[in-house]
């Protein structure tokens, strides 16, 4: 069940996705994409796509600024705060917190380092959605729109550090 709620929350990403392609057209002419957001956010070597080891870095990071108290964990309270995150930027405050307590996999209302981590894996192999390695703007294509029949729900995404290749995992 978290899956399929996983897959769902992280594919509102996308609020132009299952829009006409009028409206697709006027929201990008009136702001920069997911993608380019997305990108430009976590590219660290400035090519123009994010490899595996840039996703690692960048939720690193982003674990570290949120967990100010260094604690070793991010309550719910401090997730809520990644809202100014360009990753994060699109998605509704009631999509953070499901996707909160879809990575607080031992349900302990924070998520550790590891799960932290978790959720960035997770992210990434949901973005990669060409499975290359690496996400690109090819991701993002039109063909690949979270409507379309291309979802990765049930992709297993076998990429993970943590031993799992399931998203539910």
């Amino acid at each position: 069940m978290k899956r399929r709620f996983l897959a769902i929350a992280f594919l509102s990403l996308f609020p132009a996705g299952c829009s006409s392609q009028h409206e697709h057209r006027e929201s990008h002419e009136n702001r920069i994409s997911p993608a380019k957001a997305i990108i430009a956010a976590m590219d660290m070597n400035g090519d123009n796509q994010v490899s595996w080891q840039e996703n690692s870095q960048y939720f690193e990071k982003l674990f570290n600024r949120l967990d100010a108290g260094h604690k070793g964990y991010v309550t719910e309270a401090e997730f809520k705060a990644i809202n100014d995150d360009p990753v994060f930027k699109a998605m509704p405050l009631q999509k953070l917190q499901v996707s909160f307590t879809m990575f607080d996999r031992n349900d302990d209302g924070k998520l550790s380092h590891d799960e932290f981590q978790h959720m960035g894996d997770r992210i990434f192999t949901l973005l990669d959605r060409n499975m290359d390695g690496n996400i690109s703007e090819g991701d993002f294509s039109e063909s690949k729109e979270p409507c379309s029949q291309d979802s990765s729900e049930g992709r297993s995404g076998g990429r993970s550090r943590h031993g799992s290749g399931g998203m539910g995992s």
